[in-house]
C-alpha cells in the first residue's frame, strides 16, 4: 500500500498551495466582548440555529465587520463611537 495514498487518503488531494497562502494570510484576534454584545451574540446563533444553520462565533464577528464595510462605517467612526461608550455622558452614547 502507498504510504502517501493511506496518509492523505484515496479521495482527498493536498490542499492547494493558493488555499495555504489564504490561510497563512488570515491571522488570529482575540476579542472581549462585554455582557451586552455576549447576548446580542447569542440570538444571532440562536437565529442562525432556527433556519438550520450553526455560526460559530468568529463567523459571525467577520460577518459584522464586513457588514460594517460594507455600510461604509469609517474607522473614524468606530472610534467616535467607542469614545462615546466610554464617556455615558456625551450625545453619542444615548
Amino acid at each position: 500500500m502507498d504510504l502517501a495514498a493511506h496518509t492523505i487518503g484515496l479521495d482527498e488531494t493536498p490542499p492547494a498551495p493558493q488555499a495555504n497562502a489564504v490561510r497563512q494570510a488570515e491571522r488570529r484576534l482575540s476579542v472581549y466582548i462585554n455582557p451586552v454584545q455576549r447576548r446580542w451574540l447569542r440570538g444571532v446563533e440562536a437565529d442562525a440555529l432556527q433556519d438550520g444553520v450553526r455560526l460559530s462565533t468568529s463567523a459571525i464577528v467577520r460577518l459584522a465587520i464586513d457588514e460594517l464595510r460594507i455600510r461604509g462605517v469609517s474607522g473614524q467612526d468606530l472610534v467616535a463611537r467607542l469614545a462615546a461608550v466610554d464617556d455615558p455622558g456625551s450625545p453619542e452614547a444615548r
